[in-house]
């Protein structure tokens, strides 16, 4: 059975400083994705909230980011 889990991040002020995993990579519940700046400069991590593999869509938009599958 596939499931699927999409993560949002919706910080309006927020900028992508680097990704922490690569697309195809299993990685377990409570791991850092990615590393962000904040607008007042604080760098913050946006965690997993279950285990699975990282599909990273390369066509993000703003306000939604499809990682697992």
């Amino acid at each position: 059975m596939e499931s699927k889990t999409d993560i949002i991040f919706d910080d309006e002020e927020g900028e992508l400083v680097n990704w922490k995993v690569t697309d195809g990579a299993y990685v377990s519940a409570d791991s850092i994705l990615l590393i962000y700046d904040t607008k007042n400069a604080e760098k913050k991590s946006l965690k997993t909230s279950t285990a699975g593999v990282v599909a990273i869509d390369t066509t993000i938009k703003k306000g939604k980011v499809s990682m697992f599958d």
